[in-house]
């Protein structure tokens, strides 16, 4: 089941007795791709106003309900390790909650720099990076699609930048090639030609169970062809390319 990051924001966090609030954002790993904590805003029950939760302890998400079950009690979130939102999770921060939440096979974070995990980045914060690759600007990020049973990230959403229209495409994890804090900014390794030929993406229609096959055939398809000038032409006359850009 595929998810949006998007649509996910307005999820409420159901406990095992009772509901802890709804969600307000994501932080996930920028190396393996996955969503591996959610922030959840809590609904006035408990004085802090954010608390974090690992996805390790969801047990499944009701789409229909727009809910998302955890495996925890309010006792267990309201004595878990109080860690700002606002600010980059330590490795040991990291740590401290998954101990507290009962993971005793991952070991104490002891003798860790506190410093902030790199990798580790918020979805609110990296919505609206500017996506390039090389010097070239291909778009903005506008969401990621999400896999609602591994909490593995299986595209990036990106609005294609200006030239008369606006179009949505999705970006595989393989083609981005780091984020950059500083610039506030993604980079990839697949051009605005090869976007403006990709698969629509319209967020109102669902999601089709083949999705990632068609990306990863449309891209491997790409990635054949030769690179140049003549790029575009190549992919307008290529085999499926009618299919591609609709």
């Amino acid at each position: 089941m595929l998810l949006t990051i998007r649509d996910l924001k307005h999820y409420t966090i159901h406990a095992v007795d009772g509901d802890l609030g709804r969600v307000h954002e994501f932080y996930f790993d920028d190396q393996q791709w996955r969503v591996r904590h959610i922030v959840v805003t809590t609904g006035g029950w408990w004085p802090r106003h954010r608390v974090l939760i690992p996805t390790a302890c969801v047990v499944g998400i009701a789409q229909g309900r727009g809910e998302v079950r955890v495996t925890l009690t309010r006792d267990q979130v309201a004595t878990s390790p109080s860690i700002d939102t606002e600010r980059p999770v330590s490795r040991q921060h990291e740590g401290e909650l998954y101990w507290h939440y009962g993971f005793t096979g991952i070991p104490l974070p002891i003798g860790l720099p506190c410093g902030a995990d790199p990798h580790l980045r918020r979805t609110r914060e990296v919505v609206g990076y500017v996506v390039h690759r090389e010097h070239e600007r291909v778009g903005d990020v506008d969401d990621f699609l999400v896999d609602g049973a591994s909490w593995r990230i299986c595209c990036m959403v990106v609005v294609l930048a200006g030239r008369c229209f606006e179009k949505k495409v999705l970006v595989l994890p393989r083609s981005i090639l780091a984020i950059s804090w500083e610039a506030r900014s993604v980079h990839v390794d697949v051009s605005w030609a090869v976007l403006r030929n990709a698969p629509r993406y319209d967020p109102g229609r669902p999601i089709a169970a083949d999705l990632e096959a068609q990306l990863h055939d449309y891209y491997t398809r790409v990635l054949a062809l030769p690179h140049g000038p003549d790029l575009e032409a190549s992919l307008e006359s290529g085999p499926g390319a009618r299919r591609a850009a609709a």
